[in-house]
């Protein structure tokens, strides 16, 4: 995980993984996010946060108070998209 700026953080999976994201929208969609934007390249969700996720499991995750804000998220994230 790194910080990319203020409150933006970049939070890297520590092993390979894919995500489909047409299934990781209608699982999303499912548990109440809000779909943003959606292409082949970058799911955009947001909730009380705004996430882009990305196939190689990456992910953006604003407005984040801190590292332990943005990887609390993180770990919310992979729990509901182990789903799919």
């Amino acid at each position: 995980m790194k910080p990319c700026g203020p409150e933006l953080y970049e939070l890297i999976p520590k092993r390979n993984i894919r995500i489909d994201i047409a299934a990781a929208a209608r699982v999303l969609e499912r548990e109440g996010f809000q779909i943003i934007e959606r292409s082949d390249l970058v799911l955009h969700v947001r909730d009380e946060h705004e996430i882009s996720i990305y196939p190689s499991g990456k992910m953006l995750v604003f407005p984040a108070k801190g590292a332990e804000a943005a990887e609390s998220v993180g770990r919310r994230m992979m729990a509901i998209l182990e789903k799919i």
